[in-house]
This record gives structure tokens, C-alpha cells and sequence, in this order.
């Protein structure tokens, strides 16, 4: 065997030595690193007023934290009113399943990096016309209590209400008088000279 033959055998030899020594270091610095913590950077404004039934489109970012773990997030969405704010409705984003938090979901990310979102949410029908604060969460997988808010300002208002279809003038009217709705037209008298 040459003595380049054994100098690349060596270095095969050391590198196969070091990879899995390598992997077992990555392994464990991720063990050390802490839950992902998510973090409301951005939230948009939303139209100044919305109807109830209607929907409305929001967008933002999310930001995992930096030296974190890689993972998924939920962001969910409320209307609160009052001091101190109280929920008066979740908002659920448009094509979610109709789970319990009626959240949206934030794919996997890794620390140190942001993703972008843009839903859209429907305000139910029976939620009364106001002045609401739309407050937005952003949580680590979709259990913890604990989350980064942001809210804005929203005003709120009912449907118009269907009117009834006109109803037609009575056609014609027993004792009706001269001028009157359904009676003869009023003619001037004129004197003969």
C-alpha cells in the first residue's frame, strides 16, 4: 500500500471516527436549548368597521426566539371589550377545522427565525354591533397559557334589516272623498258670469 493510499485510508478512518461524535454534540446542544417562545412582532390594522357575519383580513409575523427549539405555533384571535377586557368571541380563522381554540397554525420554526401570516376571519353573526379591541396571541404548540398579544381597535356593526316588501296603495275606497287617496280627483269650481 502506497503512502498515499494510507494517508486517505487514515483520514476515511478519522472522519467516520468524528461524524457520529459530531451528530451526538448537535443532539445534545438541542436537548440544552429551551422551548420555542413565540413573539406577536407585527399585526396589522383592520378595516375601521366590520359587520357582524362578515369577514375581515389580517396579516403579521411570528418570531421564534433566538437559541430556542424548532416548533409549530397557534395564533388565535379574539374580540374583548370593557376594562378589564373581557372576551366577548373567538374568531375563527377561514379554513380551520372547527376545533377548540379556532386557531391558525404557524409551521415549524426555528429559533432565531420569523414566518409571515395572512388569514381571514369571520365575526359570527351574533356578535352584538360596538367598539371592540381585536386582540391576537401567538402560542407555542397549541397548549400553553401563556402567550405574545397584540390587539387593535375595532368597531363592529349590524346588518342592515331586511324591509319588508312595500305594500300597494287600497285600489279603490267606498266612501272615499274628492282628493283623497283612492277617491275622485279635486276640481276647482269656477263661478259663471
Amino acid at each position: 500500500m502506497s503512502l498515499r493510499s494510507r494517508a486517505l485510508l487514515g483520514a476515511g478512518l478519522v472522519a467516520v471516527a468524528i461524524a457520529p461524535a459530531a451528530e451526538a454534540r448537535v443532539a445534545a446542544d438541542a436537548c440544552h436549548l429551551r422551548p420555542a417562545k413565540f413573539k406577536l412582532t407585527r399585526l396589522s390594522a383592520p378595516p375601521a368597521s366590520v359587520q357582524a357575519g362578515s369577514q375581515l383580513r389580517m396579516s403579521g409575523r411570528v418570531a421564534n426566539l433566538r437559541g430556542r427549539r424548532s416548533e409549530t405555533g397557534r395564533i388565535t384571535f379574539s374580540l374583548r371589550r370593557g376594562r378589564p377586557a373581557r372576551r366577548v368571541a373567538r374568531l375563527r380563522a377561514i379554513g380551520t377545522q372547527a376545533d377548540r381554540s379556532k386557531g391558525q397554525n404557524v409551521r415549524l420554526t426555528r429559533g432565531g427565525k420569523s414566518r409571515r401570516f395572512v388569514v381571514r376571519l369571520l365575526v359570527p353573526r351574533t356578535v352584538p354591533a360596538g367598539r371592540y379591541r381585536l386582540r391576537a396571541c401567538v402560542r407555542r404548540g397549541s397548549g400553553t397559557n401563556l402567550g405574545s398579544c397584540r390587539s387593535r381597535a375595532l368597531r363592529v356593526t349590524r346588518r342592515p334589516a331586511q324591509s319588508p316588501p312595500p305594500t300597494a296603495p287600497p285600489t279603490s275606497g267606498g266612501g272615499a272623498g274628492p282628493g283623497a287617496p283612492g277617491g275622485p280627483p279635486h276640481r276647482p269650481r269656477t263661478s259663471s258670469a
